[in-house]
């Protein structure tokens, strides 16, 4: 049986001045460079690899793109020449943009963005970018300490991931989702979808982000040893 063809377009390099990712020579070779700014750049190479993954249907080609986009909006040239009707066109790059103006404090915009693409995704019949909304959206509500929100959109998240059999996004899920639960004082489940996400980075061969949900483990189990019983069932 043929491998898999995986996108081949952006990739790491320990070389590339001023960024951990090269663009692949044939993209370079392409209208795209008629951009002025390495943001416009980046942007475009995330068009590029997020229509390839409308064709191919291949998760890695998706992650791609978004690592393109996210790319584009931590350029030096962001802040200085943000052309955010373009970034709002598709919902694909409004969850992109509302994730990074949760983060960067801008949050009802961002949530206003967020809530947008889920409605426009939950229509369009991609269960793999829809499930992205929706853990987006669940990290920006955990970032505003919006428990409840944060809990039902990871569990959405997990839910659908579970159902593409999409290992990553499963692993961060229950990532999330244990997180949140520790912080609402749910030791007991959230300790148990800790341990599930450390099994899934180590399966996923990602040490440091099992060392990191292992250390938020350790700390609950900690803090669970000091009291008597949960309360959430």
């Amino acid at each position: 049986m043929a491998k898999k063809r995986r996108s081949k377009l952006v990739q790491p390099t320990r070389t590339t001045k001023g960024s951990n990712y090269h663009i692949h020579p044939l993209l370079l070779g392409s209208p795209i460079t008629a951009f002025p700014s390495e943001k416009n750049i980046f942007y475009a190479v995330g068009n590029v690899l997020f229509g390839l993954y409308k064709y191919s249907h291949d998760p890695s080609d998706f992650m791609q793109a978004l690592l393109s986009y996210e790319l584009a909006l931590s350029s030096a040239f962001f802040e200085l020449a943000l052309d955010r009707q373009r970034w709002k066109a598709f919902p694909v790059t409004q969850t992109v943009l509302g994730s990074h103006l949760v983060r960067d404090g801008q949050w009802q915009e961002g949530l206003r963005l967020l809530e947008n693409s889920l409605r426009q995704l939950s229509q369009e019949g991609d269960p793999l970018v829809y499930a992205n909304a929706l853990f987006q959206t669940a990290r920006a509500h955990e970032i505003l300490s919006d428990w409840e929100k944060a809990r039902l959109y990871y569990r959405d998240a997990l839910r659908l991931y579970e159902h593409l059999k999409y290992l990553l996004g499963v692993t961060q899920s229950r990532a999330g989702l244990g997180s949140v639960l520790v912080s609402e004082g749910h030791l007991k489940k959230g300790i148990a979808e800790l341990q599930k996400a450390y099994e899934g980075y180590c399966s996923l061969q990602q040490s440091t982000k099992a060392d990191e949900v292992n250390n938020i483990c350790q700390a609950a189990q900690r803090a669970l040893e000091k009291q008597p019983a949960e309360v959430y069932t």
